[in-house]
């Protein structure tokens, strides 16, 4: 799966991306390929995600999508309800690109064309360490965090792009920081907690 912005929402989990692929494969019997693909969106697009895939009760989590061999683990831990509602939305248009496109069009320009960033946030915020070093990893891990914590600030739309940026030295992730962004002054605070014990981690305002 790689539409434009699902991808924001679970390329950092692609692991998810496998079960639901290889779920939808398996359930759907010998289609051929653009009918599977279609299938796949279809699925997906009206899926209730208070629902896990997998074999589990409701968690409470936006999205849970579970490992199906052990150790089974939710592969989704990372994606915020903000990520939940971008997902399906994303799902949703793929499903009706896919439905209009003729026998002969091939719809995977429109499936497969980037965002403009700048579009879709008045406001950014980067959340970065030095390049190297377990910091990264532990950037990385603080995430949903710090997407919390942004939320509870009044940003409940921010998006965090998964996909890491590097430069001048430096390795982070983009936030794009919603219709309420939180102050400059509030965002160096909510990164001082939320960042807290990350050496040389910083959330600062940037500009896309």
């Amino acid at each position: 799966m790689r539409t434009h912005s699902a991808a924001i929402a679970l390329s950092a989990v692609s692991d998810a991306d496998a079960v639901l692929a290889a779920r939808t494969a398996h359930e759907a019997g010998n289609l051929p390929p653009r009918a599977l693909l279609r299938h796949f969106f279809a699925i997906w697009a009206a899926w209730d995600w208070v629902e896990p895939v997998g074999p589990a009760a409701p968690t409470g989590a936006p999205v849970t999508v579970l490992a199906p061999t052990p150790p089974v683990r939710s592969c989704t831990t990372q994606v915020s309800a903000a990520g939940r509602d971008l997902l399906s939305a994303e799902l949703y248009r793929a499903w009706e690109i896919l439905e209009s496109a003729g026998d002969g069009d091939d719809p995977r320009p429109l499936l497969c064309a980037p965002s403009s960033l700048p579009e879709l946030h008045p406001s950014w915020a980067l959340a970065s360490v030095p390049t190297g070093g377990p910091a990264e990893g532990r950037l990385r891990g603080r995430l949903l965090t710090l997407a919390a914590a942004l939320t509870e600030a009044g940003a409940a739309d921010c998006r965090i792009w998964p996909r890491p940026l590097t430069a001048d030295g430096r390795t982070g992730y983009a936030i794009g920081l919603g219709a309420t962004p939180p102050s400059a002054h509030r965002l160096a605070e909510i990164g001082a907690e939320a960042l807290r014990g990350i050496r040389d981690a910083s959330l600062v305002p940037v500009r896309i």
